[in-house]
């Protein structure tokens, strides 16, 4: 493969940004595109500070789909809010069915608007009607530790959350095996998963030294983990996630809570976690607790197990910007068009 195209919708927010800085580390990724009506006009350094000088083209304000032959492969990344991308997706396919390009480009979408597989349980989350449900069941749903095969040539894919990356993580190692019973999820996040508007939950002074829950128990990543929880053999798993915003600005730390049938039970499902992810390059399980720390600008996950008594305990720790969103997005791009999934992401974590 000589080199990916890439076009970049959204591309003024801090998940683009870090997108455009694992871009930086991957050996056949070029950005040919940066729109984004924002900021249409502006150097990429401008909206980017740590991009500054690096050569990347100026932002326009619409996306130029190319009208050229078969060639090296088309990525089309977008980092837009919910609801954008799927209010106009509709045109786009239309117009690569018009011109030929629809088995050439991939398309990879950040937000939440082809995440989930049932169109009543989007309007149940996000509070309106799907755009565009008809086109939902086209996307793969990005998590490459428990879909690699789906996305292994994937054209279509959808990017998972961050809370819900780092939940499945701990939930995936015991699929099959939990139905009918209750988790309790406690999750924190930096200030940086609210992306980059001020408000009055992610402005410095209000947040800096606080620490809050927020959308107890009706979290919209809850839909991505109940979808997968199904998926992988649980059924009627009743989940209690209450999420708080911690005075960071990146990371993902999540644990999870499990009352176990007795003992036994408890130190056999703590074992399955080193088993489990053996042979997974990004995710680590450690005997102590991760630290958020120890995975900041990666595409690392550092998962621990603890059982003691009836109790299981599961901690995760992601980069929210990394794992839980642009490198998650790298790695299952590779995976999709028959990379090594490492390509561009073996950086190690920024410590301290």
């Amino acid at each position: 493969m000589h080199g990916i195209d890439a076009i970049l919708l959204g591309a003024a927010g801090m998940g683009a940004g870090e997108l455009l800085r694992y871009r930086s580390m991957h050996p056949h990724l070029r950005i040919s595109q940066l729109v984004s009506r924002s900021a249409a006009g502006r150097d990429p350094g401008d909206l980017h500070p740590h991009l500054l000088g690096s050569g990347l083209p100026q932002m326009q304000v619409e996306l130029v789909l190319p009208n050229s032959g078969p060639g090296d492969p088309l990525v089309l990344f977008s980092a837009m809010g919910h609801g954008e991308l799927a209010a106009f997706y509709p045109q786009i396919r239309d117009e690569l069915l018009a011109i030929g390009q629809q088995r050439r480009v991939l398309v990879i979408d950040l937000s939440a608007d082809f995440r989930l597989e049932s169109e009543r349980e989007w309007e149940k989350y996000y509070g309106n009607p799907h755009p565009c449900p008809q086109f939902l069941d086209e996307f793969i749903y990005g998590l490459p530790e428990c879909n690699r095969e789906q996305l292994t040539n994937a054209q279509r894919i959808a990017s998972p959350g961050c809370f819900a990356t780092a939940i499945n993580l701990c939930l995936l190692p015991l699929a099959g095996r939990i139905s009918g019973r209750h988790i309790a999820v406690c999750g924190m996040t930096g200030s940086s998963g609210s992306g980059n508007r001020p408000a009055e939950g992610t402005h410095h002074p209000f947040r800096a030294h606080d620490f809050r829950a927020y959308n107890m128990l009706r979290h919209r990543h809850a839909a991505e983990i109940g979808m997968l929880l199904e998926q992988h053999g649980n059924q009627e798993v009743r989940l209690s996630f209450v999420p708080h915003s911690a005075p960071l600005v990146r990371g993902i730390f999540a644990t999870l809570i499990l009352d176990c049938r007795d003992p036994a039970e408890a130190r056999e499902f703590a074992a399955l976690y080193p088993v489990h992810y053996e042979s997974e390059g990004f995710v680590h399980v450690m005997e102590g607790s991760p630290r958020l720390a120890s995975v900041l600008g990666s595409n690392q996950a550092r998962l621990c197990a603890v059982a003691e008594g009836c109790s299981l305990a599961v901690m995760c720790a992601i980069d929210n910007l990394g794992k839980g969103m642009a490198g998650q997005a790298i790695q299952a791009m590779n995976i999709a068009l028959g990379l090594d999934e490492n390509c561009g992401l073996q950086a190690a974590p920024v410590y301290p």
